[in-house]
């Protein structure tokens, strides 16, 4: 487990997350239930305080309703990060304490550490 991750935790940051482990933890999402991601993904965080953030599940693929997340502004050692499509679906913003991201980076193999997290630049975060 990463001991440093839930200080770090910050707007623009990307990690690999289990979604289960962060509703069975308290974690909230909106959007319908069927629109949910279930399996591990890599999210972004959208916004950050002392206690909760707000996440974006990222998606290789698009589809109904999804956005782009443009290639620029994009950092991080992992390349389906850094150089694959991604999208995100507006309507599914999840929230969670930072001590729940923390256990959802775990049980997801979040591979990310101090000094190399995957991130994107402020101004190319969805403003949600």
């Amino acid at each position: 487990m990463d001991k440093n991750l839930a200080n770090e935790l910050e707007p623009g940051m990307v990690v690999h997350l289990c979604p289960k482990t962060m509703l069975s933890l308290g974690g909230k999402v909106s959007g319908p239930p069927e629109t949910w991601v279930k399996d591990e993904h890599f999210f972004l965080v959208l916004s950050a305080d002392a206690k909760r953030c707000r996440l974006l599940p990222i998606y290789s693929q698009d589809g109904p309703g999804r956005k782009v997340i443009p290639l620029e502004g994009r950092r991080g050692n992992h390349p389906k990060w850094k150089e694959g499509p991604s999208y995100f679906h507006p309507v599914q913003v999840w929230t969670a304490s930072r001590q729940t991201i923390v256990r959802a980076a775990d049980a997801g193999g979040d591979l990310s550490t101090t000094g190399n997290r995957g991130r994107i630049a402020a101004e190319f975060i969805p403003d949600l």
